[in-house]
């Protein structure tokens, strides 16, 4: 599986969503959000929740999702921007540095090799 990297900032009616005020009434208030709404979310699109921060900054939120693909990540970004009331970016993330920094490594060697006959 996948890892993604959600980053949300929330709107004036996402933030109420989170936090209704003294007095609505409790019939018609939002469901009650946090972990276990992100977790459901990403369940609903065959992902899973692995990590969600409230951050300062630039963004309110950070979310670290697995998932088979890039469309269940996004179908999870859409889903949580819709119900929190967020904006959100998704960002592709790999934890295998030396991985990447070989593959890059054997990627610019064969490019360096096929160039260097035509100086």
């Amino acid at each position: 599986m996948a890892t993604f990297i959600i980053l949300g900032k929330f709107d004036r009616e996402g933030l109420a969503t989170l936090l209704p005020t003294p007095d609505t009434d409790a019939e018609t208030a939002p469901p009650q959000g946090g972990r276990d709404l992100v977790e459901r979310l990403a369940e609903s699109v065959d992902a899973k929740l692995l990590d969600v921060w409230f951050t300062t900054g630039r963004y309110d939120v950070v979310i670290r999702i697995s998932a088979d693909s890039g469309v269940n990540a996004l179908a999870f970004a859409v889903s949580f921007g819709r119900v929190a009331g967020a904006s959100t970016e998704t960002l592709g993330a790999e934890s295998s540095v030396d991985d990447v920094l070989d593959l890059a490594r054997e990627a610019h060697t064969r490019h360096h090799t096929r160039h260097e006959g035509h100086g």
